[in-house]
């Protein structure tokens, strides 16, 4: 039935969360955001669609975000990328991270509200540890790439799950420290 004037809905029993409580993040697993931001990518899966000096440019350039991005994607602003030929593929599917490179060598890094498929060749992707970062980035900041293998980008991913893992074990914070603040 419809919900009615003084109806109450059962929640969880609020003691499974105090696990929490008196805990801080330590320092250094806090993000510090600027406005430079690095990317980790695997090259491809169509890199071999772009030219030497396309890669090139690609991984020794600094790209701008331009104002025309959001969350379905961050469109660069800087050296366009060349291709070999054309940059229209049979569409495929689009993972998060995934540089675009568009017909006039403009490259976009397609963010969580991507398409699930599309049609330009793609250069490169984003390492999934880096795109929490590079999701904090706004208009006019600076991205550039640096390619890793698989392998770097699974070392990466494995040592952030190790970090998230510690965290459970972070020790709770006296009272005192905290100011006095007391759970009634």
């Amino acid at each position: 039935r419809a919900l009615k004037p003084a109806d109450r809905l059962p929640t969880s029993d609020r003691r499974r969360f105090n696990s929490t409580d008196g805990r801080r993040l330590p320092k250094e697993t806090i993000p510090v955001y600027g406005h430079r931001h690095a990317v980790r990518v695997v090259m491809g899966p169509q890199d071999d669609a772009f030219t030497e000096g396309g890669i090139k440019t690609f991984l020794s350039s600094s790209y701008s975000v331009s104002p025309q991005s959001d969350r379905t994607g961050y469109r660069l602003q800087g050296p366009h990328i060349h291709h070999k030929g054309g940059a229209d593929i049979v569409s495929d599917g689009i993972p998060p991270g995934a540089v675009q490179v568009t017909g006039d060598g403009t490259p976009i890094v397609l963010m969580a509200d991507r398409g699930t498929t599309g049609g330009y060749t793609k250069i490169a992707t984003g390492i999934s540890v880096d795109l929490s970062h590079l999701a904090q980035a706004a208009p006019g900041d600076t991205i550039f790439f640096r390619a890793v293998t698989l392998e770097e980008a699974h070392q990466a991913l494995k040592k952030q799950e190790e970090s998230l893992q510690n965290l459970s074990s972070t020790p709770r914070e006296p009272l005192a420290r905290r100011g006095g603040f007391r759970r009634r």
